[in-house]
């Protein structure tokens, strides 16, 4: 699962570009169990361990040593998420991949996943 706080920076033609300032990849284990009394245990295992993995995030992110410099209020959409009417987070990005890492990533696939990314506003 990946994680990814961004800042949008204006670019040229109207473009805007996303450029990552904290990111974070937690590794999960997909395990087959033998039994339904297994799973509910592995379950609970695992929600704790991510519940950790959330919190140590939000303790990083709150250091001022790695937030992005707060905006005048025209440029404010370039930081934080503006579309919700009571809360304005920060912009990021949650992916996740159900296969195991790739280790043969051709030019072709490296340059496709970044024109998406760039494109992708």
């Amino acid at each position: 699962i990946g994680l990814e706080f961004y800042q949008r920076r204006r670019g040229r033609w109207l473009l805007v570009e996303n450029i990552p300032w904290e990111v974070w990849n937690i590794r999960i284990n997909i395990l087959n169990l033998p039994n339904e009394q297994e799973r509910q245990r592995q379950r609970v295992r695992l929600g704790e361990q991510l519940a950790e993995k959330v919190v140590a995030v939000a303790a990083s992110l709150n250091r001022q040593q790695y937030l992005p410099k707060v905006p005048s209020e025209p440029d404010l959409e370039l930081v934080f998420d503006t579309h919700y009417p009571d809360i304005q987070p920060y912009h990021f990005k949650v992916t996740y991949q159900t296969s195991g890492p790739s280790n043969n990533a051709s030019v072709g696939s490296t340059m496709r996943k970044l024109l998406k990314d760039t494109l992708a506003f």
